[in-house]
């Protein structure tokens, strides 16, 4: 797929091995397989499929990483959190809607890691706020940041990228959108604390523009 002469192959393929890569269950499949083994249950055949499977994998592994000079973005494993005592319906509710984010964002997480390792076609040219309004632009920070949120939901994640880096350079102040020179793995984790956060919904008037 990946000397496909057709763009959208080639794509997909990025996709398909970010997606390997980043879900930990499957990029530690094989390895547990092997761990698993037992000689007395599987035939020679299986395990030498087996080991056949794991060389081919880490070497795609290896120029996978290769190629994006080590900026693999892993999935990190969900700390559970044990809870007692009763619950009223707001909490449950939040806890709920927690949970609808967490499945999203495992959906939204190989794509959008497959957009930072790429970093093709992130927009440079973002103005993260509106010169013409009224407030005051040091306000306009939330907007902007709710204005990245939504386009991480729709989809859009070269632009909610573009903004968020052209916002950082508006306001570097406390690392709102993340700390100067990120590394790419640092840069997903501060995406995902906007897609996650509780920041309402974006103004009427986009807070920025492509020029």
């Amino acid at each position: 797929m990946d000397k496909s002469p057709e763009e959208a192959v080639r794509g997909s393929s990025q996709v398909l091995k970010s997606r390997v890569f980043y879900v930990t269950e499957y990029r530690d499949l094989l390895a547990i397989l092997i761990h698993v083994f037992k000689k007395h249950r599987f035939s020679k055949i299986y395990m030498k499929d087996l080991i056949e499977t794991l060389h081919i994998f880490m070497k795609m592994l290896q120029k996978f990483s290769e190629k994006h000079r080590g900026g693999l973005v892993v999935q990190q494993k969900k700390r559970v959190v044990k809870k007692s005592g009763k619950k009223n319906s707001k909490s449950k509710s939040g806890a709920q809607q927690a949970a609808n984010m967490e499945a999203i964002w495992d959906q939204v997480g190989p794509q959008l890691s497959a957009v930072l390792q790429s970093d093709a076609q992130i927009p440079t040219d973002v103005v993260p706020f509106d010169a013409t309004s009224d407030v005051p632009i040091d306000e306009q920070k939330v907007d902007a940041m709710k204005r990245i949120q939504s386009l991480l939901k729709s989809g859009s994640f070269e632009e909610a990228i573009g903004l968020l880096r052209a916002s950082r350079d508006v306001w570097p102040e406390n690392n709102c959108f993340g700390a100067p020179d990120l590394q790419p793995e640092d840069e997903f984790m501060a995406v995902r604390d906007i897609f996650m956060a509780d920041l309402g919904q974006p103004g009427g008037k986009k807070p920025f523009a492509f020029s």
